[in-house]
């Protein structure tokens, strides 16, 4: 990784995800970049004055600063800190565009709340058009990632998506090879026979580079549910990683008990921090619905192993 971008909000939420990109930052020798969206951009002129824009603006680049002298490091400055203007999701793209960010990290805030739902909304947002991961923390990064969780679906294998998480996983370069687990959830017997075959052929191509060999133990896992997205979260809450790793389709297929916003309630109610690799993801629900998760009583299977606007502010790394 060469640029890293944090999202931050000036909350605690967003103090999580300075830190965990500083920590990111210094691990791979990337450039730490910073931006808070302030999503003024279509405001009436009323409102602006209301709200007494400049002021905002003043007090917004200063309470800034003031977050990224106490969270990041002493001994890691920052390559750039930014303001964007437009709506969140569209700030981070153009600003993740605009640094070559290869990582963009965000904060989660508590997911019943409106700023929490407001957290995951920029994140679906940005995802769902950045052409680098997107980092969502939950958990303070006190320790690299040991155990990784990929929900792979069926629409999902031989398209990339297990290659592009070794090879992300990969160069961060762990101490201690990291334990990822591929997880496939299938409606029954008859659709595991007819994916399995392709699946174990994957995993052995991934297992046998020599890149990913060192840093990396590969196993894979099969479940049965036909509600996919119920059983992934199942498995993240009993085996507790430290990170869950969603690709395009975000490990679950379209099928009768699949909702559209599947995708969606992963990221609303996974424990763990969640990192959604590029692709395109359906638009954000226009409800918030994303309850818990129901419990899963199938049988599990044996483990086998065009140029936009700009909107941004560009400030002082390291000052008011």
């Amino acid at each position: 990784m060469r640029s890293i971008l944090a999202v931050s909000d000036l909350t605690p939420a967003s103090d999580r995800a300075l830190s965990a990109a500083a920590v990111l930052a210094i691990r791979s020798g990337a450039g730490l970049h910073v931006v808070h969206p302030m999503e003024i951009v279509g405001m009436t002129l009323r409102d602006a004055l209301q709200a007494d824009v400049g002021r905002r603006i003043e007090d917004a680049k200063s309470a800034l600063a003031r977050q990224v002298r106490r969270v990041v490091p002493a001994g890691l400055a920052p390559a750039s800190c930014a303001l964007g203007f437009n709506q969140a999701g569209d700030t981070v793209r153009v600003r993740a565009r605009e640094v070559g960010a290869d990582l963009v990290v965000l904060g989660a805030g508590d997911p019943d709340t409106p700023g929490g739902v407001r957290h995951l909304r920029a994140l679906h947002d940005a995802a769902g058009a950045a052409a680098a991961p997107c980092l969502l923390v939950r958990n303070p990064l006190n320790r690299p990632f040991i155990r990784v969780l990929l929900p792979l679906s069926a629409a999902e294998v031989g398209q990339g998506v297990l290659a592009h998480a070794c090879d992300w996983l990969s160069s961060l370069d762990p101490p201690t090879p990291t334990e990822l687990r591929v997880l496939h959830v299938t409606s029954g017997p008859r659709e595991w026979r007819e994916l399995a075959p392709e699946l174990d052929r994957e995993l052995r191509r991934a297992g046998g580079q020599r890149p990913w060999r060192a840093r990396l133990r590969i196993r894979r896992s099969i479940r049965w549910n036909t509600v996919p997205h119920t059983e992934i979260l199942r498995v993240a809450a009993e085996e507790t990683p430290d990170l869950v790793m969603l690709g395009p389709a975000g490990g679950v297929a379209s099928s009768a008990g699949c909702p559209e916003d599947a995708r969606a309630i992963l990221l609303h109610r996974l424990p763990c921090s969640v990192l959604v690799l590029p692709g395109t993801l359906a638009p954000w629900p226009d409800t918030d619905g994303a309850g818990a998760p129901a419990s899963s009583t199938d049988p599990e299977m044996p483990t086998r192993e065009a140029v936009e606007p700009e909107a941004t502010m560009e400030l002082a790394a390291a000052g008011d």
